[in-house]
């Protein structure tokens, strides 16, 4: 995860840059993607991989409580893993 500030987009908010896949946020999808990222890889204890970042990206677009839902659900699979 390497996130570069591109400005402000046409609706007034700020979008971010994960340079690592090349994919643009807005700051309200960052938060969620930083914090899930940042949890997933302490609870593997390492870096996710591409494919895994792109998942991730794709998730923390839906709303607090899904990714809460899901988070869980990762929570769960480490203590049984």
């Amino acid at each position: 995860m390497n996130l570069k500030h591109q400005g402000i987009n046409s609706r007034g908010r700020r979008e971010w840059l994960d340079t690592d896949l090349n994919q643009v946020m807005e700051e309200w999808q960052k938060e969620h993607y930083e914090t899930c990222v940042t949890e997933l890889e302490k609870m593997l204890d390492r870096k996710l991989s591409k494919t895994e970042l792109q998942h991730i990206l794709w998730l923390s677009g839906f709303d607090e409580s899904t990714i809460d839902t899901f988070r869980g659900l990762f929570r769960d699979l480490k203590e049984v893993l």
